[in-house]
């Protein structure tokens, strides 16, 4: 009986951990909810709110404008506006990301550059997308999206 409520234990834990990876890696997002590109100091811009079929490469800088640092890693979710709501557009090789964190020192910024190329062959086409990071403050996870075009 023992044995049995172990391995239940056991068992259990293994999926809540798959359950805290999956979230952690894939953000999710309702389909018309907003998200801010700018949260408590902050901010993710692009160098140029467009790009190109023949050039996809977006430049994010993320601005750190608190007294302590901030981290991020280097996955991301793309999502395209397709009948007013926003649809998760997938790469075609399934990327994968490395578990890499990254630091924003206070009062500072740092630019990530993103290739779209793996998108391209099946699911980004001439739209409105939107780019969102995962990026943590003081052991506090925000969601941050920007807004960007291919022409």
């Amino acid at each position: 009986m023992k044995e049995s409520i172990f391995i239940f234990f056991i068992i259990l834990i293994i999926i809540l951990a798959l359950w805290g990876l999956t979230t952690k890696y894939f953000p999710k997002t309702k389909n018309t909810q907003s998200i801010p590109s700018s949260i408590n100091g902050i901010t993710l811009s692009l160098n140029n709110n467009q790009t190109h079929l023949n050039k996809p490469v977006l430049e994010i800088n993320i601005e750190n404008s608190n007294n302590y640092e901030v981290t991020y890693g280097n996955e991301w979710t793309i999502e395209r506006y397709v009948n007013e709501e926003w649809k998760r557009v997938f790469p075609i090789d399934e990327k994968s990301f490395t578990v890499q964190l990254f630091a924003v020192e206070p009062h500072s910024s740092s630019i990530e550059t993103i290739n779209l190329q793996s998108y391209l062959e099946d699911e980004l086409i001439v739209g409105k997308y939107r780019i969102i990071k995962e990026i943590e403050n003081k052991q506090i996870k925000y969601l941050l999206g920007i807004t960007f075009e291919i022409k």
